[in-house]
């Protein structure tokens, strides 16, 4: 049964998968798929994973990003001088009136300058929009209920348990009512047979827990996010007899391959014109945070990028600037192809100790310096197979008889 925990991801290796332990912990704990991340994840970052532990060690099956604090939308900000003045004061002298306009003195004063400040109070120019949160997917059980409705009702306890967490609960439960039929001097539950029933209700459990997701994506689907989206076209059981799975899958399908491409065609824009307007930085941080695990740089953005960071990194730049350089490369999806053209000959003590410490991730670098960098570490092995299950040596055969 899957349950959460809080990890710290400690390093990329190859694109291919992460490096973990557990947050607080002092060494890696294992290693998850890339395909699993959540995108713009960087080194540091604890995240909300969901695990499952088996005899081969803990296996990650999702992993959330770390929840921002949501900024109160209710919030009026009064924007004003940061410095006091003197209040501005109106003073009428008198005088004779014109042209018989004997009141003339008695006019009203004109309003003082502090009535601005009874004005609406308006937002700053140049306020940074508030981003819009994807929706949250929230399915219903109506499709669940029914299956477990269409059971006998003697089956019915055995959907159940495989809605709470499949064919692992399903023997846990039978285990636990054996150990009290036991107590009770009653029959055994067949374990065998009960088992044979759960891999028949299993796929309907599967249909109905799918059917509640995608019925539940449908009406948002504009509005999900991308991840979500995609986990629940990819869960589709394309096989199944059911012609809502047929429909459903078809249409959602059809939403993401145009959210996917209008996302993908945005984000190469933005880094194009980051890169247009001399802002490698940015573009190097807005290729970091891929808006789709599908999505990928076109090769004129590819080589772009890493044309860009290799003519930029050399001696004449400046220590503070390789310092950001430096972290924006190693995060960035070109930093295997990068390759600086030289490094600053008085570089300060933490320039350089930095960079040591990012080599690894661009090998260039470390040829650079000339650091020899350690392959990448192999993911962790949790069961072993223990001495006594080797097979013995065999023996030097008998000496021939004199």
């Amino acid at each position: 049964m899957a349950s959460k925990i809080d990890i710290e991801l400690t390093s990329m290796v190859d694109d291919e998968y992460w490096t973990w332990r557990a947050a607080g912990a002092r060494n890696p704990r294992g290693t998850v798929a890339s395909s699993i991340v959540y995108a713009g994840a960087r080194i540091g970052d604890v995240a909300k994973a969901e695990v499952v532990v088996g005899i081969d060690g803990i296996e990650i099956v999702s992993l959330h990003a770390p929840q921002v604090p949501e900024t109160p939308s209710n919030v009026i900000q009064v924007v004003g001088k940061q410095h006091d003045e003197p209040p501005v004061t109106t003073s009428h002298a008198g005088r004779k009136p014109r042209g018989g306009r004997k009141d003339a003195g008695n006019r009203e004063p004109r309003p003082s300058a502090h009535r601005s400040q009874q004005r609406e109070p308006r937002a700053p120019r140049g306020a940074p929009t508030p981003k819009v949160e994807p929706k949250k997917l929230r399915p219903r059980d109506a499709n669940r209920r029914a299956a477990i409705e269409q059971l006998l009702p003697e089956h019915k306890p055995i959907g159940e348990q495989l809605l709470r967490g499949g064919m692992p609960a399903v023997r846990a439960a039978i285990l636990a009512q054996n150990e009290r039929e036991k107590e009770g001097n009653l029959p055994l539950t067949p374990i065998d047979a009960t088992l044979r029933i759960a891999e028949a209700i299993l796929p309907k459990i599967r249909v109905a827990t799918w059917l509640d997701r995608a019925e539940a994506a449908k009406p948002i689907a504009q509005e999900i996010s991308l991840k979500d989206l995609r986990s629940v076209v990819a869960a589709a059981d394309r096989s199944a007899k059911d012609q809502r799975v047929t429909e459903l899958t078809a249409e959602l399908s059809g939403v993401l391959e145009a959210r996917s491409t209008a996302e993908t065609s945005k984000w190469l824009g933005e880094i194009g014109a980051a890169l247009d307007g001399n802002r490698l930085i940015r573009a190097l941080r807005l290729a970091s945070r891929l808006p789709d695990p599908a999505s990928k740089l076109t090769q004129e953005v590819l080589e772009r990028l890493t044309g860009a960071a290799s003519a930029e990194m050399n001696a004449e730049t400046a220590a503070e600037r390789w310092m950001v350089l430096i972290d924006a490369v190693a995060q960035s999806p070109v930093r295997r192809l990068v390759k600086p053209g030289s490094f600053p000959s008085g570089a300060p003590p933490e320039l350089v100790e930095f960079a040591k410490e990012s080599a690894g991730r661009i090998p260039a670098l470390a040829e650079l310096l000339g650091v020899t960098v350690p392959p990448p570490p192999k993911p962790e092995i949790m069961a072993k197979i223990p001495r006594t299950s080797r097979r013995p040596a065999p023996k030097a055969p008998d000496a021939a008889p004199d």
